[in-house]
């Protein structure tokens, strides 16, 4: 799977598991207080603006939102965002939320957008974000192993503890991925049923379920990102080569290397077309 696409399902995986620890942890959770919170904590990890409008949970309908979330990128990216959501909602029944089981009717996000670029230096934005934070924490490589490891052997023991939960439906829709200089659309399924099985799933299993069913997808979308940067990078390397033909040959080669020029712009819009046309 190439690397932007893997960064586009990581950071969509971790919006869905922090929706499931705010829901499992309501009602002690409170909206305007979170927000408050992730407006100051939010740029201390990750040395980055963070803007968001607004989080909320209405205790008697059971619908939890949270609106325009922007992480800004590090200075020195020619993208001003390394993160962006305009909504996220959140459908639950509210009887559930004082049963062991935790029933979430929907889970909608809108018009997710993640960049994964270069500065100068040959540096992703995402590795500046990831190691400012570790910075902050005080976490080495070492360290960073090592709470892997205890991260899966609590998990084994936690597992089939603590409440569990049932999605009836995750819809991700409008999701959006910059790629050096592509922006382009990334179609992630809808997903139905997650732990209804298994009468409610923990909240490891839930996000490892989710994390599966959309990796299959994701792969042969990254293949086909990382042949469209191919594709447009030698459009634009004939249409260069154009322009060095137009100024190099003089006013009898000028129709040719324009058009060699025109050519070569076509054909790299036309391969990337067919891509990701359908």
């Amino acid at each position: 799977m190439k690397k932007p696409v893997k960064i586009a399902l990581a950071v969509l995986i971790g919006i869905v598991a922090l929706v499931l620890i705010a829901v499992l942890s309501i009602p002690l959770w409170f909206g305007p207080t979170a927000a408050a919170v992730a407006r100051k904590a939010v740029p201390l990890y990750t040395g980055c603006d963070f803007k968001i409008e607004s989080i909320s949970f209405n205790p008697f309908s059971g619908k939890f939102d949270i609106v325009e979330a922007h992480l800004s990128n590090p200075n020195g990216y020619d993208a001003p965002e390394a993160f962006s959501v305009s909504t996220v909602h959140v459908d639950v029944v509210v009887g559930s939320l004082l049963s062991d089981t935790i029933h979430i009717r929907d889970i909608t996000i809108e018009n997710p957008f993640v960049s994964y670029v270069f500065d100068d230096a040959g540096s992703n934005n995402f590795e500046r974000i990831v190691a400012y934070a570790k910075g902050k924490l005080g976490i080495s490589e070492k360290q960073d192993a090592e709470t892997a490891d205890e991260k899966k052997t609590e998990e084994k023991k936690d597992e089939g503890a603590g409440k569990k939960v049932i999605i009836d439906r995750l819809a991700i829709n409008g999701t959006q991925v910059k790629y050096r200089m592509l922006t382009l659309p990334i179609p992630v399924p809808t997903l139905t049923d997650i732990g209804k099985k298994s009468n409610g799933a923990t909240f490891s299993e839930a996000v490892n379920s989710v994390w599966e069913k959309m990796q299959g997808s994701f792969t042969s979308i990254g293949s086909g990102l990382g042949s469209a940067a191919s594709a447009l990078g030698d459009g634009a390397t004939n249409a260069l080569k154009g322009a060095a033909n137009l100024l190099g040959s003089g006013k009898d080669g000028a129709a040719g290397g324009a058009k060699a020029v025109s050519d070569g712009a076509k054909d790299a819009l036309k391969k990337v077309g067919n891509l990701f046309g359908k």
